[in-house]
């Protein structure tokens, strides 16, 4: 198990910040040559968009999109999601990178 934290400035929808926090977790396996995991994360729209075969106009489809394609490169990929009291510890990883203005592994 690892853990990331990277900073995002300007991003002003709460789904943006969402899809970005999901694609920085796609991406770290493969920094980490990890082949396999599983993401777990509260935003139910940001998890559906990501598990539909569909895309639309959404903010946050050009992120879906490239989520999509990173994922590709590894041999599984799973996408839960979970009650934001179910995931307490990436919320409390998510306020101690706030100060941070360089990514923290």
């Amino acid at each position: 198990m690892a853990f990331k934290t990277v900073p995002h400035w300007n991003v002003v929808y709460a789904f943006m910040v969402e899809a970005l926090a999901c694609l920085q977790a796609v991406i770290f396996p493969n920094e980490l040559s990890f082949r396999r995991m599983v993401f777990e994360g509260d935003s139910l729209t940001v998890i559906m968009r990501v598990s539909a075969s569909i895309s639309d106009n959404f903010v946050i489809s050009p992120v879906i999109h490239d989520i999509r394609e990173v994922a590709k490169e590894l041999e599984s990929v799973v996408f839960n999601f979970i009650h934001r009291e179910g995931n307490n510890d990436a919320h409390t990883l998510a306020r101690e990178g706030k100060g941070h203005h360089l990514p923290i592994f």
